[in-house]
């Protein structure tokens, strides 16, 4: 099990690097909406994907209907190993380099397992009961994103819990994201 889930990352790593324009490929060319254009994939498992907006104005677009998508309070969207899902990003007019936005990836089930969905990390139902619901206890990556300036990303990778996470830069395009968790589970 280790090796097939180390060499599932490894082929998943390998592709980002040897086919960058997968990105292009997936971004919706044709929605004049967004800066920038982003895939997020799974290497195996069920995730949730949670995009916030940190600091400054943000707008995140379905790349599939070239809609802006929900945002209350978070953008969200489930991903897993079958699918790569690609999201635009979009500053307002009085933004500078000074944006940041997360991108939270928690899973939400093991490869070949019913995914959960429901799961909810900023449930604080029965706080002094449970001290913990305010940590990251999943399996999860927190990817903060920022630039310090045009074509210069600057993203911090934030590991949670076994998880494995990566990320690389498709220039003129936008950034991949990638997770992956290790075994055993």
């Amino acid at each position: 099990k280790i090796f097939v889930g180390r060499m599932s990352a490894v082929c998943l790593c390998l592709l980002s690097i040897l086919i960058p324009s997968l990105v292009h490929s997936l971004a919706n060319t044709s929605c004049d909406c967004c800066h920038t254009w982003h895939n997020v994939s799974a290497a195996k498992g069920h995730w949730q994907v949670t995009i916030s907006s940190v600091y400054e104005g943000s707008h995140f677009w379905n790349s599939t209907t070239c809609k802006q998508m929900e945002e209350a309070p978070h953008a969200q969207f489930n991903l897993s190993s079958s699918d790569i899902m690609t999201y635009g990003f979009q500053t307002t007019d009085d933004d500078t380099f000074d944006v940041v936005y997360t991108v939270m990836i928690i899973r939400t089930g093991l490869e070949g397992e019913k995914p959960n969905y429901s799961m909810n990390p900023y449930n604080v139902d029965n706080f002094e009961t449970n001290q913990r619901k305010l940590l990251i206890n999943s399996v999860g990556c927190i990817f903060v994103v920022s630039a310090a300036g045009a074509a210069q990303p600057d993203i911090r990778s934030n590991v949670y819990n076994g998880a494995m996470c990566w990320w690389d830069r498709v220039p003129g395009i936008g950034e991949n994201f990638y997770v992956d968790y290790a075994f055993p589970p």
